[in-house]
């Protein structure tokens, strides 16, 4: 009679188990994350990317080349004498300067910064201009007076000057950070030059001014 007692004992809780429904399937969770998983279960929005920094006005970027389709930082054909262009560390300006160190000493008499199909202002006619005056530099008597080059882009000393207005531009030179797009520059260094049988030479140097 024992052994019939716990063998009862021993079904009947079974039994009563079985006996109940099995609960109605809850909503699927998210898995648990395991221990030492730093993921983040829910997935989360891509992080928002920084903006790149605002530029100051002045800010001229470096010349590069093949930002504008057919303009590369480049001696121009025809040119007298070679230049060079390069970014000025210290002021953040583009330095306008000869590549030969002897063509220093040439007697520069204007300087001119416009887009490259502008025809620059000479005698032949009548310094007129029509085109874009990003920087225009000029002596007040061409046969006497001169300046020198290297040159920062903006800014003037000894003989030279500011004649950005006369052509409809901005005194001291557009502000080459305010440019939105990249934009082909054209620099042409005007010089006199009383032994040659030609005296008035003309340098070109072109590049790609990126923003």
């Amino acid at each position: 009679m024992k052994r019939i007692w716990l063998l009862a004992a021993l079904i009947s809780p079974a039994c009563s188990n079985s006996s109940k429904k099995d609960p109605a399937p809850a909503a699927s969770a998210a898995p648990a994350a395991k221990q030492g998983d730093s993921r983040p279960i829910v997935s989360q929005p891509d992080p928002v990317k920084r903006a790149d920094p605002v530029k100051k006005p002045g800010d001229v970027g470096q010349a590069q080349s093949g930002d504008v389709p057919g303009c590369s930082a480049a001696v121009m054909p025809g040119s007298d004498h070679n230049l060079a262009v390069s970014l000025d560390k210290d002021s953040g300006r583009y330095l306008i300067d000869f590549a030969t160190p002897g063509d220093r000493a040439l007697h520069v008499i204007a300087l001119y910064v416009t887009a490259p199909e502008d025809a620059i202002p000479t005698f032949k006619n009548g310094f007129k201009f029509k085109g874009t005056p990003y920087w225009m530099v000029a002596v007040e008597k061409p046969f006497t007076t001169y300046f020198q080059l290297p040159i920062l882009y903006g800014t003037v000393s000894g003989k030279a000057l500011d004649v950005s207005k006369n052509y409809k531009g901005l005194e001291g030179g557009q502000l080459l950070g305010s440019l939105t797009a990249p934009t082909c520059l054209k620099i042409t260094v005007v010089t006199f030059e009383a032994d040659q049988e030609q005296s008035f030479k003309s340098s070109e140097y072109q590049l790609s001014y990126k923003p």
